[in-house]
Formats: C-alpha cells, structure tokens, sequence
C-alpha cells in the first residue's frame, strides 16, 4: 500500500517543477515633491484664512464699541469671546470649517449692526 501511494506521489510530481516563490509586495511610491507642495498650499491657505478672520474679528469689535449700552458692549464682546474660544483649533484651510465660521462671524456682526441701525 505505502509503495503505491509513494508511486503515485511520485508520477503527480515528476510532471511539475517546483521553485521557491518569493513574494515581493508592491509598495507605492510617496511622491514627496508633490505631498510637500500640497503642504505649503495648505499653509498658504490657513495663513490667509486666518488673516481674513482676524480682520472681520477687528471690525466686530470696532462695531461693538460703538453700541450705546455698556451692557450690549459686554453682552456682545462675551459673545464673540466665546465663539472665538470655540474655534481655537480650527483648520482655516478646511473649506467647510472656514465658511461655518465666516458665517457665524457674519451672523455676530449682523447682529450688531442690528442694535447700532434699528
């Protein structure tokens, strides 16, 4: 019995030769030129995000020192303050996160501009 199985075995295998296969994973190349450019755009984008911010934030603030009431100035400063807690760390280059905080600074300013026109 074992000497057929051993022929067996033996005739299946004499047809197929048999290597050693190595496996060699693709791995993708990170292109670092453009990953880098990517970044100082991102960069590029935040700084000038967070510029424009800082500029309507200026104008709120003029707006608001021209309320008649003390007690509109410091409701309407604590406001802002708190917002501008809120979005600390925010990504300014985030399309999204951007025009929710514009618009919020829009609505504060509105707002304002409400109380100073009636």
């Amino acid at each position: 019995m074992h000497k057929i199985l051993a022929l067996v075995f033996f005739l299946t295998m004499s047809g197929k030769v048999y290597s050693q296969t190595r496996f060699n994973p693709y791995v993708p190349q990170v292109p670092l030129n453009q990953m880098a450019q990517i970044g100082i755009y991102k960069q590029q984008l935040y700084d000038s995000r967070k510029n424009q911010i800082q500029e309507n934030v200026n104008t709120i603030v003029d707006n608001i020192n021209q309320l008649p009431s003390s007690a509109l100035i410091s409701s309407y400063r604590k406001r802002l303050s708190n917002y501008l807690t809120s979005i600390g760390y925010a990504d300014f280059s985030d399309n999204n996160v951007y025009n929710i905080i514009f618009n919020n600074l829009r609505s504060i300013n509105n707002d304002i501009l409400e109380e100073l026109n009636p």
